[in-house]
């Protein structure tokens, strides 16, 4: 009985502890404004899917030998680091829109450059698996590179279409 009252008083200190420094009404308050700020929860999380992409491939290029790993030579890791070192400044681009003030308005810039970035990158490896470009060392197995850059446009349009009033905004006014 005391192993239990032990234990109910440390999981009621560190609810307390936990709750006390961080405030769940405002918390709920702030993803409410966010989802608002992106025209609807499905808008907001097609942007998160996007973030969390950009934040995942910039980790992998910047902190792992992930081209080695894939089989391509180590000297192209150089110039993985450089497009990880791109993805890192769009991740963090991309946070500062989601906790703007006002959201995604006038930062169509940001979406322009990330769609056509994953709409090249795509159509050269779709290009280069069915043959049309010459491989250049590129090995066979990419076909996820594909998919994952599928979704990436699928959720960058979806966003897109989610919030292309506010995008244009700074145009209008």
């Amino acid at each position: 009985m005391k192993n239990i009252i032990n234990k109910s008083m440390f999981l009621g200190f560190f609810y307390n502890y936990l709750f006390l420094k961080i405030n769940i009404n405002y918390i709920v308050f702030i993803l409410n404004i966010m989802i608002a700020n992106f025209g609807g929860f499905t808008y907001f999380i097609s942007f998160l899917i996007i973030l969390s992409l950009l934040g995942y491939y910039s980790y992998r290029f910047l902190f792992t030998n992930f081209l080695t790993n894939l089989g391509f030579k180590s000297e192209i890791n150089t110039l993985g680091k450089m497009f990880g070192s791109y993805n890192l400044s769009l991740f963090i681009v991309g946070i500062i829109i989601l906790f703007k003030n006002n959201g995604p308005n006038g930062m169509w810039s940001y979406f322009l450059i990330i769609s056509l970035a994953s709409f090249l990158i795509c159509a050269i490896n779709l290009l280069s698996n069915l043959g049309i470009i010459k491989r250049y060392g590129i090995p066979e197995y990419w076909r996820s590179v594909i998919a994952s850059g599928l979704i990436f446009i699928l959720s960058i349009y979806i966003s897109l279409f989610g919030i292309y009033d506010s995008l244009y905004y700074s145009f209008i006014n």
